[in-house]
Parts: C-alpha cells; structure tokens; sequence
C-alpha cells in the first residue's frame, strides 16, 4: 500500500464518492460474474398528469429488484399496488428475469407482498429499534 493513502471519516462524502464506488463494484463484479444488464424499472402513478406515487427498482443478473413502491392513501385498497408489482413484473419477465426481492420495514406492507405471492427469506430483528426489516423473494414459473 502507498505510504500517502489516508482513511478520512466523514458525514458529508464528496460528491461522486457513491458513484465512484458503485463503478469500482461493478468492474470487479463484472469481472467475476459477467455484465449484469443493469436497467432501471419504473412505473408511474399519475393524476391529471401530476407524479402522485408508483413503483423503482432494476432489473439485473435475472432478477427484478423493487425499491420503492408508494401507493396514495386515497388510492390503497383498490388493488393499485397489485398492478404495479404485476406490470413491473411482467416487464421484468420480458427482460429475461426469474423473480424479484424486495425488502421492507412494515408489517403492511409484509402482508402486502405475501398475499402477491412473495415469501420471507430473511429478516433483522429490532431494525429500526422496536422494528423488523423483512427480505422477500418470488420465483416465477418457467
């Protein structure tokens, strides 16, 4: 290691830092994986041509990552959040994926996602304190 590399600890990084990090990640998974196809995904909810809500993720190496998913209050309970995951889905089986995970901090939104199909692969208990973060995953049929 050069004598002049220095560990600086911060709580305002540099801009480009997460990017040039990620880069760095990328170059030795791609090295070692292959090129992951990275894409992103998104689907917006709209009204009267105003972003209200919708769903963010990616798709790569054959899996549909979902991010955010964000339904109104106004809109919950009308199967809003069922078409999104379904069309992100159904767009992600286009791009050659398998299945999706996600993760989440509420029981809700746990329930949510095991009602659409998803399951439980791992959880940390007590984060947020007082909270679980739940992992789910869904394999598509062939």
């Amino acid at each position: 290691m050069a004598a002049s590399v220095d560990l600086v600890l911060t709580d305002q990084p540099p801009a480009g830092m997460h990017e040039l990090v990620g880069q760095g990640i990328s170059a030795v998974n791609a090295a070692r994986m292959g090129v992951n196809e990275r894409r992103p995904l998104a689907i917006m909810i709209q009204e009267n041509g105003v972003l209200i809500g919708g769903l963010c993720g990616r798709t790569s190496w054959r899996r549909l990552t979902v991010e955010l998913l964000f339904v109104p209050e106004k809109l919950r309970g009308h199967g809003m959040g069922a078409k999104l995951l379904a069309q992100a889905e159904s767009e992600a089986k286009k791009r050659g994926c398998i299945g999706s995970w996600l993760e989440t901090f509420s029981p809700d939104a746990r329930r949510f996602y095991e009602r659409n199909d998803y399951r439980v692969f791992g959880e940390i208990a007590d984060y947020p304190p007082g909270n679980t973060r739940y992992f789910l995953t869904k394999d598509w049929p062939a």
